[in-house]
C-alpha cells in the first residue's frame, strides 16, 4: 500500500472515530497516546484578538428549533499537544446553558472545551463532514503537506438533557496520521503559529475536500 493510501485510511479511521464519540477532545487524546504523537494530552491555545465570525446559515439549520440568536460567544481555538497543532476550531457557545465556572475557564485557561463540559455529559450531532481524496491529499511534486487538512468536521454539541451547548467547527491535520519518525522533519512546520492572519484566512475559507451528507449523533443514532 503507497504513504498516500495508507494515510487515507487513517484518517477515514480516525474521522469515523470521532463520529462515534461523545467527546471530540478524549478520542483526539487517546488516538495521541496511541500513536506516540508527543505526550497526547490536549490544550487549546486561543487566538485571543481573533474578531469573532456568525454562525452560518447551516450551523443555524443544525440548531433549529432551538434559537440561539445574540446569545454565543465565539473561541477560535488550536488544539496541540506539546506544541504540535493538531486541530483548528472555531467554537460559538452559549454561555447562558453552562454554568458560570465552565465560562470562566473557558476565558481564562487553556483548557479544550470538550473537557471544560466533560460534567455535563454532553454528546455531538455531526452535520457536516468533508474530507481530503487521495488526490488532494498529495501536491503536484507527490509530497504530503502535514500542516494541510485531512478533513472536517461540524457539530452541535447538547448536554445529556439535549439543550445545546455549543456549534464546533474543526479541521484535522495530516499529521495526525503521520508516522512517529516523521515528527522530526515536520515539527518545525507545525509548531503553534498563532495569530497570523494567513492562518485566521485560512480556517474561514472553504476546506474542498469531498463531503457526505452526515446526520451523526454519538449515541448511537445511525447516519
Amino acid at each position: 500500500m503507497s504513504d498516500r493510501d495508507e494515510k487515507c485510511e487513517l484518517i477515514h479511521a480516525l474521522s469515523e472515530r470521532i463520529l462515534r464519540a461523545d467527546s471530540a477532545t478524549e478520542e483526539l487524546d487517546r488516538w495521541c497516546r496511541e500513536r506516540a504523537i508527543s505526550d497526547g494530552r490536549i490544550i487549546a491555545l486561543c487566538t485571543g484578538l481573533s474578531t469573532p465570525e456568525v454562525l452560518d446559515d447551516e450551523s443555524l439549520e443544525a440548531l433549529y428549533p432551538n434559537d440561539t440568536s445574540g446569545k454565543t460567544r465565539f473561541r477560535r481555538v488550536k488544539l496541540a499537544t506539546s506544541g504540535i497543532v493538531v486541530v483548528e476550531a472555531l467554537n460559538w457557545y452559549f454561555p447562558g446553558n453552562l454554568t458560570q465556572a465552565i465560562c470562566d475557564q473557558l476565558e481564562t485557561t487553556e483548557i479544550p472545551f470538550g473537557r471544560a463540559i466533560q460534567g455535563l455529559n454532553p454528546k455531538r450531532r455531526t452535520f457536516l463532514v468533508r474530507r481530503c481524496t487521495p488526490e488532494q491529499l498529495v501536491d503536484a511534486q507527490g509530497s504530503i503537506n502535514p500542516a494541510a487538512t485531512a478533513f472536517e468536521h461540524r457539530a452541535v454539541v447538547y448536554s445529556a438533557d439535549n439543550i445545546p451547548l455549543a456549534v464546533v467547527h474543526e479541521r484535522y491535520r495530516v499529521l495526525l496520521v503521520c508516522r512517529v519518525p516523521e515528527f522530526s522533519n515536520i515539527y518545525t512546520q507545525v509548531f503553534l503559529g498563532l495569530g497570523s492572519e494567513s492562518s485566521a484566512a485560512s480556517a474561514r475559507a472553504t476546506f474542498p475536500g469531498q463531503r457526505g451528507d452526515y446526520d451523526v449523533v454519538a449515541n448511537g443514532m445511525a447516519r
